[in-house]
């Protein structure tokens, strides 16, 4: 097991409905799944920090969300 593997897992578990996020060359990587907006970061914990943020700004919709309907 990659030592990514359990925060990308905790990460994904939390806001996956909402971003799309990976651990890709180095980088932690989230893509919100609206706007497709992206950003990086370079631990788990900076890249939680990043979406904590945005969705606090910019919630974004989620799949029971009626915007979606």
């Amino acid at each position: 097991m990659a030592d990514q593997d359990e925060p990308l897992a905790g990460l994904r578990w939390h806001w996956g409905e909402a971003y799309a996020i990976d651990y890709l060359g180095g980088r932690w990587i989230a893509q919100r799944r609206d706007s497709h907006s992206t950003f990086s970061a370079e631990s788990a914990d900076k890249l939680r920090d990043l979406i904590v943020a945005d969705y606090g700004e910019r919630p974004v919709p989620r799949k029971d969300s009626k915007w979606l309907q």
